[in-house]
């Protein structure tokens, strides 16, 4: 089963028990007869809570791979605001490698960056419990912890005016709930991610074991390829397989002759046709692993040419991947960048003048364009 079925099957389960606890306290709202018919507001606070604990399912189950915390937290977090009628919130979130909070969402621009020392967001995170205090204005601050099975993940803190009631408390807590399943979920994925990365940055080194700077350049190429991608509009799923195909475009080398990969002098059109079948190589290798097939047509594809003279298959204009359009100019800036045994290196804004000099028919001239933007604004050597 892949992991993806795995969690819809805990979502799904997770949801057939809300709404039995929903139903639950529903009833509990009842006094003297239907809560919706006497137009008890108890009554939209059940339906309400059910409403968005539907949704943060389905966000766990359709949207982890391809969203991020941030804006998960915004969304949770003024769902709450609104379901409460608070006038603020504030989301922090628990970073365990660091031991501290880290404010991941406020209803409105904050300087609380992190909880208020001693207070009810503060105490309810320690205690595992809810927590209120009288506020200014007559407000009063109602804070509860995020946590899944006594795992922490965070603390959300609203301002009320008033002290909430049961129902309210029960369903705050309730949602509070299933959002920790959630940040649960997301901190998996990038677990995942990072041992995705980990292991296409080995077989980066592996590559390129004689360049003792192996780490450093992997680092700067996948930084390059990341903002291209997000530049070009890309969702971040697919940004990181962008990063995995910029690491991995000369994976395929290790199936050509090394003699001719090192030769210093100009190769003959029969060994210009063997070094060509590198790409088809690598996507090859990592088409086998399921994970990083996206990056595979990537790699497959970076060698074609904007008008259509380029390698394997003569692809022209956006028939080429944008992804293996954005690998085109990063290699080629990194290359013309790099020393060689028969030139000495271009500078950056050397090679950028290279790119532009090849839009439109090396290049895809958008992907040129937004590729020099980034490095006039920020620089990566």
């Amino acid at each position: 089963m892949t992991a993806f079925w795995m969690l819809a099957a805990v979502c799904a389960a997770l949801l057939a028990a809300l709404a039995l606890a929903v139903r639950r306290l529903y009833e509990l709202q009842r006094v003297g007869g239907s809560a919706r018919r006497d137009g008890d507001p108890r009554g939209r606070v059940a339906e309400e809570t059910f409403q968005i604990a539907s949704d943060l399912q389905e966000y766990a189950i359709a949207q982890v791979d391809d969203g991020n915390r941030t804006d998960f937290c915004g969304g949770f977090l003024e769902d709450l605001r609104r379901m409460s009628k608070a006038s603020q919130g504030w989301f922090w979130t628990w970073e365990e490698d660091r031991g501290e909070m880290r404010l991941a969402a406020s209803t409105e621009p904050s300087q609380t960056q992190a909880p208020e020392r001693g207070g009810p967001a503060e105490q309810a995170f320690a205690s595992k419990h809810p927590s209120t205090r009288s506020h200014r204005d007559d407000k009063v601050l109602f804070a509860l912890p995020v946590m899944a099975k006594s795992k922490p993940f965070g603390v959300v803190q609203l301002e009320l005016d008033a002290e909430p009631d049961m129902p309210l408390q029960k369903a705050a807590e309730l949602l509070a709930g299933e959002a920790a399943s959630v940040l649960g979920q997301f901190q998996k994925f990038e677990n995942l991610q990072m041992f995705h990365i980990e292991m296409v940055e080995t077989l980066y080194k592996t590559v390129n074991a004689l360049d003792p700077n192996a780490s450093q350049h992997a680092a700067q190429t996948r930084r390059r390829a990341h903002r291209a991608a997000v530049a070009m509009g890309l969702p971040e799923t697919m940004a990181r397989h962008v990063e995995y195909a910029a690491l991995l475009r000369g994976v395929g080398k290790i199936g050509i002759d090394q003699a001719i990969l090192n030769k210093p002098g100009k190769l003959t059109a029969e060994e210009y046709e063997k070094i060509k079948r590198y790409t088809t190589i690598g996507h090859q290798l990592l088409a086998q692993v399921k994970h990083l097939a996206p990056a595979a047509k990537m790699v497959l594809y970076h060698q074609e040419w904007w008008d259509g003279r380029g390698y394997p298959e003569g692809l022209k204009g956006e028939m080429i991947p944008l992804g293996a359009r954005i690998i085109a100019v990063i290699s080629a800036w990194e290359a013309m960048t790099s020393h060689r045994p028969y030139r000495k290196a271009l500078t950056s804004a050397e090679a950028i003048v290279e790119l532009r000099r090849a839009a439109g028919t090396q290049f895809d001239p958008a992907v040129v364009e937004a590729f020099a933007k980034l490095q006039d604004q920020d620089p990566v050597s």
